[in-house]
């Protein structure tokens, strides 16, 4: 993804959460429902596009760096033999180009590794005649390792390529059909909730910071007596037109962003801890309501 589409996402991700934080009121617009399920399919559609860029290396990455090691041990092995038949025979020099351990091929760079492995193999079957331990079975042996890692060498830029092809020319048209979705929107809210615009405006943007979100609300949940943060608090805002409801990270926080301006009623409850609310939490234009809240820990009973 290119970092006009990487920002185009983000809108439409925050796009999809207004959607959500203000379900009741868009609801009862004629014909959201139809207009949010055209932009549910552009959006998913987008999601696959971006999906078949993204590849996940791991798997070739841990399969190339196997037959690389099976590739070194197997050649130094019997680069060693031939090493010491070499030693033997009075070789010296023939001796020292075999002279190498496994890391010699293991710890070098791929390609690097390969054009080693090739050589230490030429130098073992062009003196097979005074090295009769090397065997032609073993050259080919060598040479089937050889195949097998040059063969793996290639496969995650290949995967790359693959991915890219399917999916870069793709996004564009897919980008073009949520930005008119997103003009239908802006009619649509500007007609009947004129009241929601500015908080669409700041959902709806594309930044130069890549569609980040201003932060409205950011509350930090920590132990009453230990002071380390708790997650999994579960927190509900309501201002009487919509409810939010967010769980905590697992350092404690609790980050909404672009909230409609106002002011909040919270509750905040934990299984493990006493619930707390919170009433009238004001909610201003490039302002953060912040707070630390310390929640104390049910006591169980005693028998």
């Amino acid at each position: 993804m290119t970092k006009r589409d990487i920002a185009h996402y983000n809108e439409f991700d925050r796009m999809r959460s207004f959607f959500g934080t203000y379900a009741n009121q868009l609801g009862t617009i004629p014909f959201f429902a139809v207009a949010k399920a055209m932009f549910d399919h552009n959006f998913s559609d987008f999601e696959n596009y971006i999906s078949k860029q993204s590849v996940n290396l791991r798997p070739l990455a841990s399969e190339k760096k196997i037959y690389k090691r099976i590739m070194a041990f197997s050649i130094i092995k019997y680069a060693d033999r031939g090493c010491f038949q070499a030693i033997m025979l009075t070789q010296p020099i023939m001796a020292m180009s075999l002279d190498f351990s496994a890391s010699y091929i293991a710890k070098a760079r791929d390609k690097v590794a390969l054009v080693r492995a090739t050589l230490l193999r030429d130098i073992l079957d062009d003196n097979r005649q005074t090295l009769t331990e090397i065997t032609q079975d073993i050259i080919d042996e060598i040479d089937e390792k050889l195949s097998n890692f040059s063969k793996v060498l290639t496969k995650p830029i290949a995967k790359i390529k693959e991915r890219k092809s399917e999916g870069t020319m793709a996004i564009p048209p897919v980008i073009k059909l949520l930005t008119d979705n997103k003009k239908a929107f802006t009619k649509m809210i500007n007609s009947y909730f004129p009241s929601l615009n500015a908080a669409w405006k700041e959902t709806s943007k594309v930044g130069k910071t890549l569609g980040s979100r201003r932060t409205s609300f950011l509350y930090r949940f920590l132990d009453a007596i230990a002071d380390f943060p708790i997650s999994k608090v579960k927190v509900i805002l309501t201002n009487g037109n919509s409810i939010i409801e967010k769980m905590s990270s697992r350092k404690g926080y609790i980050r909404i962003f672009s909230m409609e301006m106002g002011t909040y009623d919270m509750t905040a409850e934990h299984p493990a801890y006493q619930s707390v609310s919170r009433d009238n939490i004001p909610i201003i234009d490039k302002a953060i309501a912040k707070a630390t809240i310390h929640l104390t820990k049910i006591t169980p009973p005693t028998q």
